[in-house]
């Protein structure tokens, strides 16, 4: 549900846009930017651990891939 200040009430469906909240009006110039820093700060946490998981993933893949060489390799060792 949403208010636009207006008396207007309805669902919110589909907001391509986020929109304001009215709590954000009341409060400071320090406050608004210790919220943001807050948030850049989850931002930042969530870009380092996506990083770590690829990498992670980029890893296994690596080293999976060289697990298959070698088993291969010592495969068509044993068959010589």
């Amino acid at each position: 549900m949403y208010d636009d200040d207006n008396g207007d009430v309805g669902l919110i469906t589909n907001i391509k846009n986020p929109i304001w909240d009215p709590i954000f009006k009341n409060m400071e110039e320090e406050q608004l930017k210790a919220f943001i820093a807050l948030v850049d700060g989850k931002i930042n946490a969530c870009d380092h651990r996506n990083n770590m998981l690829k990498n992670n993933n980029q890893s296994e893949a690596n080293f999976s891939f060289m697990q298959n060489m070698a088993q291969a390799s010592a495969s068509s060792s044993y068959l010589s």
